[in-house]
C-alpha cells in the first residue's frame, strides 16, 4: 500500500517520505530485492540529505544480505561516517551493524580494517573531539579498502565505544565481530551489566545475542536469540528472524542441543530462501552440513556442502567457504580418510598458514592438526598449534580448551625426549576449566582423545573414565562416529559399553514435532525423557513457568492428555526396535 500510494504522488518529497516508509516495512519482511528498490526509488526523488542516506541505508542492508560484501562495506561506512558527522548516531550504529554482518561473511582483513577505519572516524565524531578533516578525508579514501591488511585480525585500536555505560548496543556487536578473540572480556562485561536477557528491548537481545556468540558466551547467546524469536513468534519478521534463527542453531549446536540446533538451522534455510537472503541460506546450508557430519551422515553432509557453495567464490564469502571446508574435513576423518581430511582442511589456513577467517578457522584447528598427525606431517600440524595459540591462545575458555587439545595431540605424536609428559599437561590444561562440558561435543572429543593416549601409555586405569564419559556424551549427542570411536577404545581398555552406540538415524526428529517451534520441540524432546519442569528450566535457562505454559500449549497440537503420552509421539515403540 506504501509503495503505491509513493507512485501515484506527484510531489517528489512526499513521495521519497513514502518510499522510505515501505522500505522500513520491507526490511522487516526482509525481501532484499524489495528493499532495494525502494530505497533507490527514495534515493532518486529526495534532495533531503537525511533521507538520502536512509535511501543508501536501505541499499546497502540489501547488499549485506549477498556476496557483493565489498559493495555492502563501502555503501554502509560512508552512510555511517556521514550520519555521524551530522549528529544522526541511530543512522550511523543501524548501518555499521549490517556492514558488520558482510565484513564477518567476508572475513577478509582488509574488510576488517575498514570496518576498523569507519568506527575510528565515528568514534571522533561521536565523541566531540573530531579534527577538522583533510581533503583526503572529507572525501572517501577514509572509508576505502585499507590498502595493507592489519597484523593481526582486528587490531587494537584503542576504540572507546563501549564506554562507562557500555555504549549502544550495536556497538557491543561490533567490537565482538571485529575482533573475536580480543574483545572477550569487553564483551561478557556489558553481557553482565546488562542483566537478564528477559529485560532486554528487541534491538538489544539481537546485538547482543549475536556477540555473544561469537566470543563463545554461549548459554547467554541462547537464551538472547530464543527470547527475541518468542516474542515475534507470531510476526513475520523475516529479514531479522532468518538470521537470528541461524545464528541460534550454530549456538545450539555449540551447546549440544542438536535437535533443536537442526529445526533452528531449517527455519532459516526458509525463511532464506523465500526472501532471497542469499548468504543467510549458504551459511544455514553450510552449518546444516556441519550438523550432519558431526552426526555421522556423510551424504546428507557433502550434499548440503555442494549447495552451500554452489556458485560462490570462496575467497570473497570465506565464512561459506571455512565452514563447508570444516564440514567436509570432520566427515573425511570420520571416513578415516585422513588425506583427504587434511587437503580440505588446509584450506582453512591461506598460503602464509594464517587462519583464512579470523573466527570461523579457528573451531576447525584440532581436526586439522588431528589430519596432519594421523597424515605423518608432524610439522605442519606443530606448526598448525603453534599458529592457533599465537592467534587464539588469550581467547575465550572454550578457545583456550581447544588450542590446549591441539597442543596435545602434537605432543602426544611426538618423539622427543619430554614430549609424552607435555601431553599429559596439555590434555589436563584442556578439560581442567569447569566451563568445558559448555560445549559438549568438544569437551567429549578431548576426552577420547585423552583417554585413547592414555590407554597407549598403558595407563588403562586412568583412561577408562575418560572413555565412558566421552563415549556417553556422543550417545547423548547422537555423534555416531565418534561414539564408536570411543567404543573401540573402551573394549581395548578391557570395558564392554553399556549400550550400542547410536546411528544418525536414532536421532531423526518425529514428524509430529515439525508443527513446533525449536523451543516447544526441545522442550517436548526433554519431557518424554521424563525431566520435570524445573529440570528441564535449568536446562534451557527459562522458567519453570514458562516450560508449562509451552507443554500446556502443544499437548492439544499432538493429540495428548499427559505427559507419559509424550514418549510414544517423540520415539514411537516401531522405532524404538529399529
Amino acid at each position: 500500500m506504501l509503495e503505491r500510494s509513493a507512485e501515484l504522488t506527484a510531489d517528489p518529497g512526499v513521495a521519497a517520505r513514502r518510499y522510505l516508509l515501505a522500505m522500513r516495512a520491507a526490511i522487516y519482511a526482509g525481501d532484499s530485492t524489495w528493499v532495494g528498490r525502494l530505497g533507490a526509488r527514495a534515493g532518486d526523488l529526495t534532495d533531503d540529505p537525511a533521507h538520502a542516506l536512509e535511501a543508501a541505508l536501505a541499499s546497502g542492508w540489501a547488499l549485506a544480505r549477498t556476496d557483493r560484501h565489498a559493495e555492502a562495506i563501502t555503501m554502509l561506512t560512508t552512510v555511517a561516517v556521514r550520519a555521524a558527522d551530522g549528529g544522526n548516531s541511530d543512522l550511523a550504529w543501524s548501518a555499521l551493524a549490517p556492514a558488520a554482518v558482510a565484513a564477518y561473511y567476508s572475513g577478509r582483513p582488509e574488510h576488517f580494517e575498514q570496518m576498523v577505519v569507519a568506527l575510528e572516524v565515528m568514534d571522533r565524531q561521536l565523541n566531540g573531539s573530531r579534527p577538522q578533516p583533510g581533503a583526503d578525508e572529507a572525501d572517501s579514501p577514509v572509508l576505502a579498502p585499507a590498502m595493507a591488511a592489519p597484523s593481526a585480525f582486528a587490531p587494537d585500536h584503542g576504540l572507546t565505544l563501549l564506554d562507562e555505560e557500555f555504549g549502544p548496543p550495536h556497538a557491543t556487536w561490533l567490537i565482538a565481530a571485529l575482533d573475536p578473540v580480543g574483545s572477550v572480556k569487553q564483551v561478557e562485561a556489558v553481557l553482565a551489566a546488562r542483566g537478564h536477557p528477559a529485560g532486554l528491548d528487541q534491538v538489544t537481545l539481537n546485538q547482543l545475542g549475536g556477540a555473544a556468540w561469537t566470543v563463545d558466551q554461549t548459554r547467554y547467546a541462547v537464551t538472547a536469540l530464543r527470547t527475541f524469536l518468542d516474542r515475534q513468534e507470531h510476526t513475520s519478521l523475516g529479514g531479522v528472524n532468518a538470521l537470528v534463527s541461524n545464528t541460534l542453531g550454530t549456538a545450539l549446536r555449540d551447546c549440544g542441543a542438536w535437535d533443536a540446533a537442526g529445526a533452528a538451522y531449517g527455519d532459516a534455510l526458509r525463511i532464506g530462501a523465500e526472501t532471497g537472503a542469499e548468504m543467510i541460506r549458504r551459511t544455514a546450508e553450510a552449518d546444516l552440513a556441519m550438523l550432519a557430519a558431526m552426526r555421522g551422515d556423510p551424504d546428507q553432509a557433502r550434499s548440503l556442502a555442494a549447495q552451500a557453495l554452489a556458485g560462490l567464490d570462496p575467497d570473497v564469502s570465506r565464512a561459506v567457504a571455512v565452514a563447508t571446508r570444516r564440514a567436509l574435513g570432520l566427515t573425511a576423518l570420520a571416513d578415516g580418510d585422513h588425506e583427504r581430511a587434511h587437503d580440505v582442511l588446509r584450506l582453512i589456513l591461506d598460503d602464509s598458514g594464517r587462519p583464512v577467517h579470523p573466527h570461523l578457522s579457528l573451531y576447525g584447528m584440532v581436526d586439522l592438526v588431528t589430519a596432519c598427525v594421523r597424515t605423518g606431517r608432524y610439522a605442519e600440524g606443530q606448526e598448525a598449534a603453534a599458529t592457533f595459540r599465537q592467534v587464539a591462545g588469550h581467547g575465550s575458555v572454550r578457545l583456550r580448551a581447544l588450542v590446549e587439545h591441539a597442543a596435545a595431540l602434537v605432543a602426544a605424536a611426538g618423539d622427543a625426549p619430554g614430549d609424552q609428559a607435555q601431553a599429559d599437561i596439555h590434555f589436563a590444561l584442556a578439560l581442567s576449566d569447569p566451563e568445558g562440558p559448555v560445549w559438549p561435543y568438544e569437551h567429549a572429543r578431548i576426552q577420547l582423545d585423552f583417554g585413547a593416549w592414555l590407554r597407549r601409555q598403558r595407563r588403562v586405569i586412568e583412561a577408562r573414565p575418560h572413555l565412558v564419559d566421552a563415549q556417553s556424551a556422543f550417545e547423548r549427542l547422537g555423534a555416531a562416529p565418534f561414539a564408536l570411536r570411543a567404543s573401540a577404545e573402551l573394549r581395548a581398555a578391557g570395558v564392554r559399553p553399556d549400550t550400542p552406540p547410536p546411528t544418525h538415524r536414532s536421532r531423526e526428529e518425529a514428524p509430529a514435532l515439525a508443527s513446533l517451534t525449536p523451543q516447544q520441540r526441545e522442550i517436548v524432546l526433554l519431557a518424554a525423557q521424563g525431566l520435570t519442569n524445573r529440570e528441564i528450566a535449568e536446562r534451557l535457562f527459562l522458567s519453570p513457568r514458562t516450560v508449562g505454559m509451552h507443554l500446556y500449549r502443544v499437548f492439544p497440537q499432538l493429540g495428548v492428555t499427559s505427559r507419559t503420552q509424550l514418549r510414544d509421539i517423540v520415539d514411537p515403540p516401531a522405532r524404538r526396535d529399529l
